[in-house]
């Protein structure tokens, strides 16, 4: 680790490293997996045993790695200036979050169907202290970029720093939402900006696929001995997020490493695709996976748990994709990136 800045403004990036689009693809996958189930429970649909272990074990970890692949890609955002960084953000992140959220919020107000998560005005008014619903991970996506484009400067050593410490000790402090979110996520951002640097070098010096297998394989087990403990431990505050940092950590190298071994096979091609629509598909896939379970069950009188998973995970995937490509036919597209 150097303590010098991640990416000096002006320098060009290098051609993008597609494993971590892959990784962002995967990511989103499992978010709508994790939502179809927790919509299910949250109805009060019957669920097999095994549903409730697996939303668990993505939530585990699935913030964390849309996290880290993001501070991945962090410091190409700095290619052209701080000031440019901080206008991409407002426009691409922050910009979205008030949109979506407003109309999920009208969505939900305005439909005569009982939502899981009904619609309260405060939740308007506190948009910014208690970020609503899922997107509270946009609002703060756009905090760690604007962190990282404050702390850059100093150097990767003062950016460790400064994520370390707020990680290890936000579950002593009574905090805001926002802030207590910020503190227990940033850490991941920070690690991806600074080690991805040394991660693409490694991954391109090495000419051996097996190596890259073995080194994923040898994670996964890591991350599978150690993720029931953490799970165990989540919500005992103010210790959960620290304890369950080296199962995570594992899990994201982890994957890290399996789609550099995959490469340009199938499946990280579907992930890639996957990942270049992860926004589109993050801001509208609860819409979606919401309006699928209500249709099965209260439409057609469906209830098989394994029927509304799949199900779900499709409609919450293409979903979005199709309602992207209409409104961008219709030039509405702002809703995404003003």
């Amino acid at each position: 680790m150097t303590d010098a800045p991640a990416t000096p403004e002006g320098v060009v990036p290098k051609p993008r490293f597609l494993a971590v689009d892959a990784l962002r693809g995967y990511a989103i996958l499992i978010v709508v997996v994790a939502h179809v189930i927790w919509g299910l429970r949250v109805a009060g649909a019957p669920i097999p045993d095994l549903f409730p272990r697996i939303y668990d074990w993505i939530y585990l970890y699935a913030a964390q790695l849309l996290f880290f692949v993001s501070g991945c890609l962090a410091g190409g955002s700095l290619r052209h200036g701080r000031k440019a960084l901080v206008i991409s953000k407002v426009r691409g992140i922050l910009y979205p979050y008030v949109v979506w959220s407003v109309l999920t919020w009208c969505l939900r107000a305005l439909s005569p169907v009982k939502a899981n998560a009904p619609a309260q005005l405060e939740q308007m008014l506190l948009l910014f202290l208690h970020p609503y619903d899922i997107y509270w991970f946009l609002y703060e996506l756009f905090l760690f970029f604007m962190a990282y484009a404050a702390l850059s400067r100093a150097g990767n050593m003062a950016l460790a720093a400064v994520a370390t410490v707020l990680f290890s000790l936000h579950g002593f402090v009574s905090l805001p939402l926002a802030l207590n979110l910020f503190c227990a996520h940033f850490f991941y951002f920070a690690l991806g900006a600074i080690v991805f640097p040394v991660l693409r070098e490694m991954v391109r010096e090495s000419s051996s696929r097996r190596l890259l297998l073995a080194l994923a394989v040898a994670l996964f087990l890591m991350h599978a001995a150690g993720a029931r403990e953490a799970l165990d431990v989540y919500g005992v505050r103010p210790y959960d997020d620290v304890l369950a940092a080296a199962p995570v950590l594992a899990a994201l190298f982890g994957f890290f490493f399996f789609f550099v071994w995959c490469r340009q096979g199938r499946t990280a091609r579907m992930f890639v695709f996957l990942g270049g629509y992860s926004m589109q598909i993050y801001v509208a896939h609860t819409i979606f996976t919401a309006g699928t379970r209500i249709a099965l069950l209260r439409g057609l009188g469906l209830s098989d748990p394994w029927l509304h998973l799949a199900a779900g995970t499709v409609c919450g995937v293409l979903g979005p994709l199709i309602l992207y490509g209409v409104l961008k036919k219709m030039r509405c597209d702002f809703l995404y990136r003003v």
